[in-house]
């Protein structure tokens, strides 16, 4: 099975909370999860770190993407876990 995952966090130093921002009345990660919609493939998961879970859940949900959380500083654990977690 192929897997599609796409990273957001919020903490970024140049601009805190950026995948929030809006982007033609949605967040701009709503947007990108949107765009990745026709991608064909078995699964579709959004990766954060575990303390922005509450900000992306709703959003993942929404697109139909499944939302993995992992450690903040970890990005590589973070996709490593999605992996896991959809059988790719």
């Amino acid at each position: 099975m192929t897997a599609l995952v796409l990273q957001a966090r919020l903490d970024s130093s140049r601009l805190p909370q950026k995948a929030l921002l809006p982007l033609g009345g949605r967040s701009l990660i709503f947007r990108v999860m949107e765009a990745l919609s026709s991608v064909p493939c078995g699964s579709k998961i959004l990766a954060c770190p575990e303390d922005s879970a509450a900000a992306f859940a709703p959003l993942a949900e929404e697109a139909g993407f499944t939302l993995v959380t992992g450690p903040r500083d970890d990005v590589l654990a973070r996709y490593c876990l999605a992996i896991r977690r959809s059988g790719a």
